[in-house]
């Protein structure tokens, strides 16, 4: 059986990305979060005055969510099928097959639960903190798309540097 990793290996993981994403979804929905969770602390309010941007249209995270990410996933889910129907290429032994199912299976599963969330946050249109959390995946999943990118660039030059 294999072995979990530990929680400070998931927190290293996933850390920085998650709390960048919550600091963004922050600085965008953080009025309407900040009402709906401590509206009762007097100091929060104007502290999240100066802090918080103000928007018009609570909509901008699952509208960009649906328009831009079918296309992201598309090119995700062609670029993994093409790098294992390449001749030759998992006959590298620096590139390990579980470790690359596992670095490009998380970013695209994540943009589809964007995905999902997002067609919910339209379905209940209105819904702050719904929208709040469709802004959320998709910035979490951009940074994940900077990932898959770069994985994607790492796994072609290993193959490239292998050939002879």
């Amino acid at each position: 059986m294999d072995r979990i990793a530990p929680p400070i290996q998931w927190v290293s993981r996933f850390g920085f990305r998650l709390s960048l994403s919550a600091l963004v979804t922050f600085l965008f929905y953080g009025q309407s979060f900040a009402q709906w969770i401590c509206g009762h602390i007097p100091w929060f309010s104007s502290v999240a005055d100066k802090v918080i941007i103000p928007i018009q249209h609570s909509e901008i995270g699952y509208e960009l969510t649906i328009s831009i990410f079918p296309n992201l996933l598309g090119f995700g889910l062609g670029v993994y099928a093409l790098i294992f129907s390449l001749p030759g290429a998992m006959n590298n032994q620096k590139i390990k097959t579980n470790l690359l199912n596992a670095d490009m299976g998380y970013p695209l599963l994540m943009m589809v639960l964007a995905i999902i969330i997002a067609v919910f946050a339209k379905i209940f249109d209105g819904q702050h903190q719904l929208a709040g959390a469709s802004f959320f995946a998709f910035i979490y999943c951009l940074l994940l798309l900077l990932e898959l990118i770069s994985l994607i660039f790492m796994s072609a030059a290993s193959v490239i540097n292998s050939k002879p």
